[in-house]
């Protein structure tokens, strides 16, 4: 079944916005009385069906409404951002993994310091990758925010990745509770930084023997922890 962005899940008639209704039309080439399933981004979903097909744009009446799900834990990655590519990519497959939030993090040697211009960007590779992966909430994207305001922030949990740390085989995770992971730049955290961490609560883990760029040893933590779960 097709899957479709609404601006609320609720009984009743509602028409896409235009983006949308040139996806469903134009794109899916969806006639009046296809069925198809819709999410507003808040977890809600439902099933409705195609009433309109016009230039004007595309209606739909939804006839079945289900609530959000509740999951137990929620990870929370904090990653300095990769080159512009890289960052898409790790958008793209977090959301597919499962990760309930992405923040990006000013670190003293990130090469990329802001993302201005690209949250937009980020926004539309999330929601079409959610769409793909039959995902109902979508995954958060944050930031940048500074090291600090971040490693400060309450967890159940807290990974900082980091070569000389113990691999991740050896830890253990809850059952319940927010995980936070702390993806540092391709040059690595600063002493400084890791000090920082460490006093925040962080433990240190090292999630491949080998060198890994920013995007893959996020998706790397990320991959590890929801197999934990």
């Amino acid at each position: 079944m097709r899957r479709l962005w609404v601006p609320s899940v609720n009984l009743g008639e509602v028409l896409l916005d235009r983006d949308e209704s040139h996806y469903a039309r134009d794109v899916l080439r969806l006639q009046v009385g296809r069925e198809v399933a819709v999410l507003d981004g808040t977890g809600a979903s439902g099933v409705g069906v195609i009433i309109r097909v016009e230039q004007g744009g595309v209606a739909l009446r939804i006839d079945d409404v289900q609530g959000a799900p509740q999951d137990p834990w929620s990870l929370v990655l904090g990653v300095a951002i990769p080159r512009q590519g890289a960052s898409d990519w790790l958008v793209e497959k977090l959301v597919e993994l499962g990760c309930s939030r992405l923040v990006w993090v000013d670190t003293e040697r990130s090469l990329q310091k802001r993302g201005e211009g690209r949250q937009a960007r980020w926004e539309r590779v999330a929601q079409a990758a959610t769409r793909q992966c039959r995902r109902v909430i979508p995954m958060d994207i944050e930031g940048p925010v500074p090291f600090h305001d971040f490693i400060d922030r309450k967890a159940d949990l807290k990974w900082v990745g980091d070569p000389d740390g113990r691999t991740l085989g050896d830890m253990s995770l809850p059952c319940l509770g927010v995980i936070h992971g702390l993806i540092g730049p391709e040059g690595g955290f600063t002493e400084i930084e890791l000090k920082a961490a460490k006093d925040a609560g962080y433990d240190q883990v090292c999630v491949s023997p080998h060198v890994l760029r920013v995007e893959t040893a996020a998706l790397a933590m990320a991959a590890v922890v929801i197999a934990m779960l």
